[in-house]
């Protein structure tokens, strides 16, 4: 586990986490969860964009920031909504939209080029896992193929989510409902 973490999580609850002195904390937070050290934490990310909208400050994690919310659709649509309007971030901002449409093939065209989504450790297979798990909702199975677009993959390979590759088709693992019976 990473105590630094609950340390992070603690102050950005705190009244005191929009002091503009907390900058240099939540910007470490926020380059250790885009090096792959330290889990994520919306918290930390809302607050650095709340300091970074309320000052002068040039908000030199904006795009990382946004990037790291991707594999959360809704924790990305809720930063967005906080950015300001002097504050740009078009690429990043694009590309979430892209992921939260479902145009995959768009998404993952644009992302293998885009340094800052490249240098985020493990942040592709983050987001691939997020995809599988929304094409598991939607979805018993779907063709190979269109898997295989969907999550930027050259081929299939093993992951949460995916129960079984059969007869040119990617099967999704569905959770047991039990079922409740009203008397």
């Amino acid at each position: 586990w990473f105590p630094r973490q609950n340390k992070i999580d603690k102050f950005c609850q705190m009244s005191t986490s929009f002091d503009v002195a907390q900058i240099p904390a939540l910007e470490a937070s926020v380059t250790e969860q885009a090096n792959g050290s330290s889990p994520y934490s919306f918290v930390a990310l809302k607050s650095l964009l709340k300091l970074y909208t309320s000052t002068a400050s040039p908000p030199s994690l904006l795009p990382t920031l946004l990037l790291l919310s991707l594999p959360v659709p809704s924790d990305f649509k809720t930063l967005v909504h906080l950015l300001p309007a002097s504050h740009s971030a078009s690429a990043e901002v694009d590309l979430g939209s892209a992921l939260c449409l479902g145009d995959f093939t768009s998404f993952w065209s644009s992302a293998s080029s885009h340094a800052g989504f490249c240098a985020c450790a493990g942040l592709a297979g983050r987001v691939r896992d997020s995809v599988v798990r929304r094409l598991g909702t939607l979805y018993d199975d779907i063709d190979v193929a269109a898997y295989l677009k969907a999550t930027g993959l050259d081929a299939v390979e093993e992951c949460e989510g995916v129960e079984k590759v059969e007869g040119g088709k990617v099967f999704f693992v569905k959770e047991k409902v039990e079922e409740v019976k009203v008397e």
